[in-house]
């Protein structure tokens, strides 16, 4: 049994994890502010002897700090993460990424933790010359004065940091970074929950209005394979590395959307405008996961078949005004 502390463990990807590890008989902690996480998504945690949750500010080192004490592995998720955020809360964005990313480096390295496990994201890197795109791609900031680029700055930071403190042998230090994860319980505001809940509410008569770009496209993969790909890295024995993990299947967004419409068995009208509210996102985005492939992972789960996993979730825990219960 091994003692984990999740930073951002209530989020998506978090509770997830941290339900994984538990009934793998670990210990967990959750380090979180509950701020734009979701409280409930640890209630069927709380039934584990092994788990505890502690409330706290990343960017805040002394609340932080006693809590690595005889910690084994860290996972630090800790992030303001969605489209609609990047736009809206820039400064907070960078401060929780930089911030969080320095303290938890510091705690870990007060603390001996040995083992240390890094969110990043494909925002480092945006749209790439060359896609499927390898893990040593370029990292861009195409605009500094547009706050969507807020979050893919603080990851750039998060991994060139990380890095570099950990060059001298600190710790065992691995970056991951996620592509389009998605799965039951991820909140409203990503693309695939996005579709699903308006899809559910929408007029049949009325067209449907999507936000971006339909054209583009993306690699969507679900929220199992990445914890199985998670738990892989893990055990490896790799140090200063930075790995892709996800799906290498592209779609673009007009296909998914007319994918989830089939499995709703709803049919709408898409109404095509130059309408697009996500000025700055990638026109296409698929990672090249040769090096996760190497160390045994292969994603498992169809695009069809986790839809209509994430749709049976949406439809059993929205409530009749389609607002999560």
């Amino acid at each position: 049994m091994k003692n984990y502390l999740i930073t951002g463990g209530a989020g998506f990807i978090g509770h997830h994890l941290a339900r994984c590890l538990l009934e793998e008989k670990h210990s967990v902690t959750i380090f979180d502010n509950l701020i734009r996480s979701e409280k409930s998504r640890l209630d069927n945690l709380e039934g584990y002897s092994n788990f505890k949750l502690i409330r706290g500010n990343i960017k805040n080192y002394e609340e932080l700090e006693c809590h690595l004490e005889n910690i084994d592995c860290v996972y630090h998720l800790a992030a303001i993460n969605g489209t609609e955020n990047f736009y809206k809360l820039p400064i907070e964005i960078m401060e929780v990424g930089i911030y969080g990313v320095m303290n938890i480096l510091k705690a870990s390295n007060k603390h001996n933790v040995r083992n240390l496990i890094i969110a990043s994201s494909a925002e480092v890197y945006q749209s790439a010359k060359i896609t499927p795109t390898k893990e040593d791609v370029e990292l861009v900031i195409p605009d500094g004065k547009n706050p969507r680029y807020s979050y893919g700055l603080s990851k750039i930071v998060t991994e060139v940091y990380s890095l570099h403190y950990s060059f001298g042998g600190r710790t065992n230090l691995k970056i991951f970074r996620p592509h389009n994860i998605y799965g039951p319980n991820m909140g409203l505001k990503h693309v695939i929950p996005e579709f699903i809940v308006n899809l559910l509410k929408v007029d049949p008569t009325a067209n449907f209005k999507p936000k971006g770009d339909l054209e583009s496209t993306r690699a969507f993969c679900y929220i199992d394979d990445l914890i199985r790909g998670l738990r892989i890295l893990e055990k490896n024995n790799s140090t200063h590395e930075i790995f892709h993990i996800g799906n290498d299947n592209e779609i673009s967004i007009l296909n998914l959307l007319e994918m989830i419409m089939d499995l709703l068995e709803i049919k709408v009208s898409i109404e095509k405008t130059d309408l697009n509210l996500h000025v700055g996102s990638s026109t296409r985005r698929c990672p090249d996961i040769g090096k996760m492939k190497k160390l045994g992972y292969t994603p498992q789960v169809s695009l069809e078949e986790g839809i209509k996993r994430t749709i049976e979730w949406y439809r059993n825990n929205l409530n009749s005004d389609n607002e999560l219960i």
